[in-house]
């Protein structure tokens, strides 16, 4: 019999998916790839919008915009975008004093906010403290970063919906790449990064330790005419990565890393959580085609059951860790109806519920 606990749970996701879910039953979210440039222009920005194209597309989990003219940037244009991505933006005075108010209401709103590479090359001259703190860092001047295609080892800091497909913590990934300075010669990193990914140490100098190169941020404190303001519940990712054209067009875990950084800040995935929270699984919504359930190591049998809204088990399997591949367990779904199901997994010692959207 379908007990009371999982009717409950079943009326609850209901009640959520109907507040706050709309978007999930309309066509796919939008996203605006902006790469304007008034200094260095990566020869990467072609091939970076191509690789957002393509990864929207495969599952139709988003729509991509771009433009190179600060003009998009009005309240009502940005109204039809889930999450901004600044891909390979450089210099100062890209935006006017209307379009950083309105990129900053569209922020303050939840909406989210994706910088790739010199994202951190922006606004170098800290005129919009706002952005800086968005952001995350500004890269120091002579020297900017190591050579290009400098061979490194990053290591995982936090294992989550953005960056479990490489591993628990403390796994390494070794990639080329042009990897930034932050700390002198008018550097800087904010001190409230979640950090995701660090780069091993890259030379001799104090500036080449080893220091964060991902991370994200889900509140920021700015100053704002000498007024000090905070704004919670927002989402922005940035990562270092991504100076070559390679990067976008054939770097699988970097093609990963962007991808999953996409769908947690256009909303479509459950949790950011990292590996400290308590019976860690997530969940990408909505879904089409396939399930795919982020697991944080787990080294033990799991439990997994599905529900549809009448509460029908449809689905009962029992997974074990050698068919969980990269932290990641997928399963099609393709011959399931289109509305709410209710997922329930289970180890040993905990369980966790998630609801799952089928579209």
């Amino acid at each position: 019999m379908f007990s009371k606990y999982i009717l409950l749970q079943v009326v609850i996701t209901l009640i959520f998916f109907l507040k706050f879910n709309s978007l999930c039953f309309s066509q796919s979210k939008k996203i605006l790839v902006y790469h304007e440039t008034n200094g260095y222009k990566h020869s990467s920005i072609e091939t970076g919008i191509k690789m957002f194209e393509d990864l929207g597309s495969q599952n139709g989990d988003w729509v991509t915009d771009n433009s190179q003219e600060s003009n998009v940037f009005t309240s009502s244009n940005l109204s039809q975008y889930s999450a901004i991505v600044f891909l390979n933006t450089t210099g100062d005075n890209l935006l006017t004093d209307s379009e950083k108010i309105a990129f900053e209401s569209f922020i303050a709103s939840g909406k989210g906010f994706i910088g790739v590479h010199a994202a951190t090359d922006t606004y170098r001259d800290k005129s919009w403290p706002f952005y800086n703190e968005l952001v995350g860092a500004i890269i120091q001047n002579d020297p900017n970063h190591t050579s290009s295609n400098f061979n490194a080892d990053i290591e995982v800091k936090k294992s989550n919906s953005i960056t479990g497909f490489l591993g628990p913590v403390g796994s390494v990934w070794n990639k080329d790449d042009e990897y930034y300075y932050w700390e002198i010669n008018g550097g800087q990193i904010s001190e409230d990064n979640s950090v995701l990914l660090e780069v091993e140490p890259t030379g001799s100098n104090s500036y080449d330790a080893r220091r964060p190169i991902t991370w994200y941020k889900e509140s920021i404190t700015y100053d704002d005419n000498d007024t000090s303001i905070t704004l919670s519940d927002i989402k922005s990712f940035y990562t270092a990565l991504g100076h070559e054209d390679t990067d976008y067009i054939s770097n699988s875990n970097f093609r990963a890393l962007l991808k999953n950084a996409t769908l947690w800040a256009i909303g479509s995935t459950l949790s950011i959580a990292d590996e400290n929270e308590v019976s860690e699984f997530i969940v990408k919504n909505p879904v089409r085609n396939k399930v795919k359930i982020f697991f944080n190591n787990f080294k033990e049998d799991i439990s997994l059951k599905v529900y549809d809204i009448s509460g029908k088990q449809i689905l009962q399997k029992h997974l074990k860790p050698v068919e969980i591949i990269n932290n990641t367990y997928e399963f099609s779904v393709r011959n399931y109806r289109a509305g709410l199901y209710f997922y329930i997994l289970s180890t040993s010692t905990t369980t966790k519920s998630f609801k799952v959207l089928k579209i």
